[in-house]
């Protein structure tokens, strides 16, 4: 059989394809293959077993390495580019301060000083036990995030996660996945551009 290009892949620059929405709700869906899936993971890489700490580092090493996995197959098979950071590269800052260099981190500060739920980031980062997935969704080529948010925490739920209900999961935000409605400005603006 021969493959048809999509409008993404034949212009690069093009808007993503859009299925409107029949209730409207001014938002529409919008096909995976203009998606790009971020997976930020941060997971314990202290020393054990100790004293103090039970287990196995290699648990965290292999969870992260099942949970990417599982990642790249779900992309593969909807067409998603994806990215997966495990433990982001650490830059420091003034004084002692440390934290993520990545803008997933910038959002997961916004997200504290709103009063969500996010990983604490300083020093103390990758935490002790943890092993947190944050997940966002972008349109390809603008890089307009649509969708981000916690994906699974350990520290939360006090257990190891399950690879299988992490994609479903994530499958299902994809297929989710909607424009957010466009903004008064945006509505007001088209408006004054159309032709009378």
């Amino acid at each position: 059989s021969k493959s048809v290009p999509t409008l993404q892949s034949a212009l690069p620059n093009a808007p993503p394809q859009m299925v409107v929405d029949r209730f409207g709700t001014g938002s529409a869906s919008i096909h995976p293959h203009d998606l790009k899936i971020i997976i930020e993971v941060e997971h314990c890489t202290a020393f054990r077993p100790t004293a103090a700490l039970k287990g196995k580092t290699e648990y965290y090493v292999e969870a992260a390495e099942r949970l990417e996995g599982a990642v790249t197959a779900l992309a593969t098979s909807m067409g998603c580019a994806y990215e997966i950071r495990v433990n982001p590269l650490v830059k420091v800052a003034r004084g002692l301060q440390r934290a993520p260099d990545t803008p997933m981190a910038k959002l997961v500060a916004e997200r504290q000083s709103a009063g969500f739920l996010a990983p604490a980031l300083g020093s103390g980062y990758p935490r002790i036990g943890a092993f947190e997935v944050l997940c966002a969704l972008e349109l390809r080529g603008s890089g307009e995030r649509i969708d981000t948010g916690l994906l699974y925490s350990k520290l939360q739920s006090q257990q190891w996660p399950n690879t299988t209900f992490l994609s479903k999961t994530l499958r299902e935000r994809i297929e989710s996945a909607r424009l957010p409605p466009p903004s008064p400005t945006q509505v007001a603006t088209k408006m004054r551009r159309a032709p009378t």
